[in-house]
């Protein structure tokens, strides 16, 4: 396990490393594909973890948060690093394979980590993080009824680390216009009660 890796998750939240070896690999894979997915992966788990407590999200609970956001990108190795750091405007079939990523997320889980019922929280946040509170997102699911607690949490820290972080692309906002943006989506794109405990 690298050194950095241990370090840069321990100061998020802390567990038993030797547990979540297959975890650890995974996270290197993505440091080593991309490494702005993992600095944002990173930061996503800061807030995630941050805003369960928040909600009163404590002990294994709390760590099962932190992994899940860790690797709600995880989808993104099936993504060519081109296309994840593309400077102009995606084309058609770009876009389609960016928005892949959510459904690419059941592959690399299959890979990477043995399927319990423990990890089925890490895979429901790397599934849905863009499907939205009202469910108008992507991928679209037919008949689904509501998202997994974690994937509230996770697409709010997704969202807010996006818009506040430079990329090639795009110039980060502050976090106080970030916040008036992300408010326009209560009940549609976030749920209303996370959204509120975060912004608060």
């Amino acid at each position: 396990m690298n050194p950095r890796t241990i370090r840069d998750i321990s100061g998020i939240f802390s567990c038993n490393f030797k547990e979540f070896e297959d975890e650890i690999k995974t996270l290197e894979k993505i440091r080593a594909h991309d490494e702005y997915t993992y600095l944002h992966s990173l930061n996503v788990a800061r807030l995630s973890v941050a805003l369960g407590r928040r909600l009163g999200v404590e002990g294994e609970h709390l760590i099962e948060l932190g992994w899940a956001a860790l690797l709600h990108d995880i989808g993104k190795l099936g993504v060519p690093t081109d296309i994840l750091n593309k400077v102009k405007k995606f084309t058609p079939e770009e876009l389609s394979l960016m928005q892949s990523h959510p459904l690419e997320a059941l592959t690399e889980f299959a890979k990477s980590t043995p399927v319990s019922l423990k990890r089925l929280s890490r895979l429901s946040a790397a599934f849905e993080h863009h499907q939205r509170y009202d469910l108008q997102g992507y991928p679209i699911v037919q008949n689904k009824l509501t998202l997994h607690p974690f994937s509230r949490i996770v697409a709010i820290a997704d969202t807010f680390d996006a818009m506040t972080t430079d990329r090639i692309y795009q110039r980060r906002v502050l976090p106080d216009v970030a916040l008036k943006i992300m408010a326009q989506g209560f009940g549609t794109v976030f749920d209303p009660v996370v959204l509120q405990a975060f912004i608060t």
